[in-house]
């Protein structure tokens, strides 16, 4: 089943100024997103939940994530509808989809931002995570 989440943007009076949404096959994390002038990034975790412990008050949240290697990660670039892009040389109307070569599990991202090539006015787009191939488990004392 596929997922949906949606971006809210509101203005300095806090009026709801830009929405829009897309739709993934997981929910990254929380924290698993980047945002520049013209774009929204997520990080889709090849991660697994099992929300039943967390539901319950069994376990903490990080514990019922676990690492599942046969998923992909995904880094998801979202055009920003409020700030569109206008130039020859960027066609980013839709989402585009990148796969990472090994499964990764993203704790944060740290930052994103763009960098305009002067020559030509394309963008790059740079996007520091910290993130794993482990899960990495606290044993309590």
């Amino acid at each position: 089943t596929t997922k949906q989440v949606t971006f809210y943007e509101y203005d300095r009076s806090f009026q709801l100024s830009s929405s829009q949404s897309i739709s993934l096959d997981r929910i990254p994390l929380i924290h698993d997103f980047g945002l520049t002038p013209h774009f929204y990034i997520l990080v889709v975790s090849a991660y697994d939940f099992d929300s039943v412990p967390y539901t319950m008050g069994q376990k903490p949240l990080f514990e019922c994530v676990t690492l599942n290697p046969s998923q992909d990660t995904k880094i998801v670039v979202i055009p920003r509808k409020k700030y569109p892009i206008s130039s020859k040389t960027i066609k980013a109307t839709v989402p585009k989809e990148f796969r990472l070569a090994s499964p990764l599990v993203c704790h944060h991202v740290m930052q994103a931002y763009e960098v305009q090539n002067e020559r030509d006015g394309s963008f790059n787009l740079v996007l520091d995570l910290v993130g794993s191939n482990t899960m990495p488990r606290v044993n309590p004392t």
